[in-house]
């Protein structure tokens, strides 16, 4: 299990580094999709911890809040980063009109960087 959780960490840094550079590139909706797919690779990582697969987003969005944030081994904050950057990702693969605004991919780009940056954190103190 260890392995997967160590794959699934180095997705959320290969998605942070991309957004990065899509954020450079003026491609502010791809910057947004791999911001999100990089808090989403943390969930799934702190997920595998517990033996937990989930098929879905969504399930593995209230799998991670049922056993890290209702327990509080993890602050609350993270539970709407996560559905903040998800909403954002949202709009951003699925409406027709592109983010125009460099800010809002900034800041989900900070955002998901925060949220990676607990879990790893989390994860580390854990020794898995």
């Amino acid at each position: 299990m260890k392995e997967e959780i160590t794959k699934c960490l180095l997705k959320a840094e290969r998605s942070l580094s991309d957004a990065r550079y899509l954020l450079d590139d003026q491609r502010l909706s791809a910057a947004i999709n791999r911001a999100y797919y990089a808090m989403f690779n943390a969930v799934l990582a702190a997920l595998f911890t517990q033996d937990i697969f989930t098929k879905s987003h969504t399930g593995a969005h209230s799998k991670f809040r049922e056993l890290f944030i209702k327990t509080q081994q993890l602050p609350s904050d993270l539970s709407l980063s996560l559905s903040t950057v998800f909403d954002l990702r949202q709009r951003a693969d699925y409406e027709y009109d592109e983010v125009e605004q460099v800010e809002i991919a900034e800041k989900a780009i900070d955002v998901a960087e925060g949220f990676v940056r607990a879990i790893q954190a989390f994860l580390a103190s854990q020794d898995h």
